[in-house]
């Protein structure tokens, strides 16, 4: 949020190869994280709102990012078929911690006056 989409993605793409490194993540950590911080990346953008770029990162982790890794990651990288809606509960569920974590974090930054956002 703070450094814009591209930054986002490029943040959750090393973390995604982090956790895969150190054996804490599957390949299926790189749609769901990289879609959800592009999402709500390109929202915050738009709207300066941080509640709506929580939500886009919900929707494009949970929604978005479940579909790829269970269409795309699974079949292809995998060779496994995978349940749908196991993915997308276990996605979302994920994406609403980090979010809820997001946006304190993001509270916390302004009222340490530390925030400075990337201008539109």
């Amino acid at each position: 949020v703070i450094l814009g989409p591209l930054y986002a993605v490029a943040i959750a793409l090393a973390s995604a190869i982090i956790r895969n490194i150190l054996g804490l993540g599957t390949l299926l950590a790189f749609p769901g994280g990289m879609i959800g911080a592009l999402i709500a990346g390109i929202l915050y953008k738009s709207t300066r709102n941080i509640y709506v770029a929580g939500l886009g990162e919900i929707f494009g982790t949970g929604i978005i990012g479940s579909l790829a890794a269970v269409y795309i990651v699974g079949p292809i990288l995998l060779g496994k078929t995978m349940a749908v809606g196991a993915l997308m509960i276990a996605f979302s569920v994920s994406a609403i911690g980090g979010s809820i974590i997001g946006v304190v974090a993001i509270h916390l930054l302004k009222r340490g006056s530390v925030w400075h956002p990337v201008s539109k």
